[in-house]
């Protein structure tokens, strides 16, 4: 459901090589493959692109290929040249510099950790992906595919992009986990020195907008949601909008670091787009539309948060 927006793209990035660090500063031994090990945490981070833009592409394609072959017509289509994810001599894709594959070799951390075993969980997933890939081109690139294997291997590999999806969550929820909670100890912490000035109620709204965004994820872990849930988090988000609105609002002449404006100023109009857009998706989940319905909705939360976040980062970056 929910796509790799902006934020998954910077914050596994960045999360991996953070998440690299604190292991490296807290273990006892002195380790020649700390690169290596630091290494596997953005081919991961890599991967998680991959997946929700290439290989759904590629896919896709595929699939336009399967449905050719089922309805009679297989001919019309060119044969697949780049389904595969490369990385092994079985593949035939023209363009392998394109391939996403994860190397660990011996581990520096313990097995134990649990972004470790999303990791190699996620891996052996993709791994298992790419060699139903390679069947595909093989298979596609024949005269005459056999339309039994097809739809055999065509079950295979939905199987297996669904499995993908779930695992890669786990991974993104691990890489996120530690920032976000960073995140969270930093709003304490200004609210502890500084109260709640202009920094703390930008940066609330913006915790308790990704909180929504990462309700809304649970769908793909098939896990319970409710309209109900959704309008309390809506209530939040809105409270926290209109407090900094007021905020705002006594001080018209507060400037932010480098004397520039303040970065709510920035981003409260994409801000109350988006909660408007948040509002009609909880009122049609609320009354029963249908599923397109809905799923269209969520996707304008989704590129509507997108648009929030890439003014805030923009503006942050350009301040601090």
């Amino acid at each position: 459901m929910i796509s790799n927006r902006a934020f998954i793209t910077a914050i596994c990035v960045f999360a991996a090589i953070a998440w690299a660090q604190h292991k490296l500063a807290n273990t006892h031994r002195v380790s020649t493959d700390s690169i290596a090990d630091t290494s596997m945490m953005k081919d991961a981070a890599a991967c998680l692109v991959f997946d929700d833009t290439l290989l759904l592409e590629r896919y896709a394609d595929y699939r336009k290929h399967y449905q050719a072959l089922v309805d009679g017509s297989q001919g019309m289509l060119p044969f697949i040249q780049s389904f595969a994810l490369g990385g092994n001599s079985r593949s035939v894709a023209m363009n392998e510099s394109l391939a996403c594959s994860i190397s660990y070799p011996q581990l520096l951390y313990p097995k134990s950790d649990p972004l470790v075993i999303a990791v190699i969980k996620y891996s052996e997933t993709l791994d298992t992906l790419r060699d139903r890939t390679f069947d595909a081109e093989a298979l596609y690139n024949q005269p005459r595919p056999d339309i039994e294997r097809a739809r055999q291997l065509d079950a295979d590999l939905a199987q297996d992009m669904h499995q993908l999806q779930q695992r890669s969550l786990a991974v993104r929820k691990h890489f996120e986990e530690p920032q976000f909670l960073a995140r969270s100890e930093q709003l304490a912490a200004i609210d502890y020195r500084l109260g709640h000035d202009q920094h703390w109620h930008t940066l609330n709204f913006m915790l308790l907008a990704r909180q929504t965004i990462n309700y809304l994820n649970r769908s793909e872990a098939n896990a319970r949601l409710s309209p109900d849930d959704l309008k309390a988090l809506y209530a939040e988000l809105v409270d926290a909008w209109l407090d900094a609105e007021l905020y705002f609002n006594t001080m018209p002449n507060l400037k932010s670091a480098n004397r520039k404006r303040p970065v709510w100023t920035v981003i409260k109009a994409p801000a109350h787009t988006w909660l408007a857009t948040l509002d009609t998706l909880q009122q049609r989940w609320a009354a029963h539309a249908d599923v397109d319905q809905l799923n269209k909705q969520l996707r304008a939360v989704e590129q509507g948060y997108d648009q929030l976040l890439m003014r805030y980062n923009a503006s942050v970056s350009g301040q601090y």
